[in-house]
């Protein structure tokens, strides 16, 4: 998994994906 920046929604960075991606 790449630690950078993960182009998955609207958002860019990967934290706010992670963030998201936790609560599902």
């Amino acid at each position: 998994m790449t630690s950078s920046v993960i182009p998955r929604g609207p958002e860019t960075p990967q934290r706010s994906s992670l963030g998201r991606m936790s609560q599902s």
